[in-house]
């Protein structure tokens, strides 16, 4: 996402790190090897950071940033299934940037970000985690 967006993060002070946080397997192996794989859960077959808030998140911001799962990366995008069983990209509509930055930029974030994530990033979890 643009610079746009991290500058507008940084100012945030909303609690957008909460929620339901699903790791794929190179993020769950990754964060365990950094010593945090106490704050991961099995749940249903998934991985899934365990806190709400996300309990890497202090004083408005993230300690894990460098190694912060996709999920993470992404927001306020957030992975679903489309009516086609494709994987589909929403806007967290409770987003302070949402509605500042508006409908075109983050139309065109999410084009940016299914690239990344269909390219970069093997999210078949994610896909499997929507459609159960």
């Amino acid at each position: 996402m643009s610079t746009d967006f991290l500058e507008f993060c940084k100012k945030c002070e909303e609690p957008c790190c909460n929620g339901f946080f699903v790791l794929n397997k190179e993020e769950q192996k990754t964060l365990e090897q950094k010593g945090y794989g106490h704050y991961l859960n099995m749940e249903d077959g998934y991985c899934v950071i365990e806190g709400d808030p996300c309990p890497f998140y202090k004083d408005f911001q993230c300690v894990i940033h460098d190694v912060r799962p996709t999920i993470c990366r992404i927001y306020p995008l957030y992975p679903s299934v489309d009516r086609d069983g494709k994987l589909a990209l929403e806007v967290d509509e409770d987003c302070p940037a949402v509605k500042e930055l508006g409908e075109e930029f983050f139309e065109s974030a999410k084009k940016r970000a299914l690239k990344f994530v269909n390219e970069e990033l093997s999210l078949e979890c994610y896909r499997k985690f929507w459609e159960d």
